[in-house]
């Protein structure tokens, strides 16, 4: 007596290789970006360039680094330093941000938007 027949076990392959190409595909595209929000202006930086701003902010100069496919805030003279301790960002949907300074910074991309914002 068998238990499992080909057309039992198929549809659950299938299932599984979908899962599987699916979860590969989450990673960084060339469409990946850091979208950067100052008091002043909001820019897309691609994730893919090497890229150091340093913003004049109201206590001094906040530096954003993006390298390697990730992106943080590397410094910054706010009170608590929370935003540094973020580190790297690199998948889509993540953020750091300076609540003193009035900086953001969010990796966007591959579909992935915001479902709201609040200002």
């Amino acid at each position: 007596m068998r238990l499992f027949r080909i057309g039992d076990i198929l549809p659950v392959v299938l299932a599984l290789g979908a899962a599987v190409l699916a979860g590969g595909q989450r990673g960084q595209s060339d469409r990946s970006h850091v979208r950067l929000v100052t008091p002043n202006q909001a820019v897309n930086l691609p994730l893919n360039r090497d890229t150091l701003v340093s913003i004049p902010v109201r206590d001094g100069i906040t530096v954003v680094e993006v390298g390697g496919g990730r992106a943080r805030i590397r410094s910054s003279p706010c009170p608590t330093g929370t935003c540094m301790r973020t580190g790297w960002i690199s998948n889509p949907g993540q953020a750091a941000v300076c609540m003193p300074e009035g900086i953001s910074i969010e990796v966007r991309g591959d579909g992935v938007e915001p479902d709201a914002v609040s200002y």
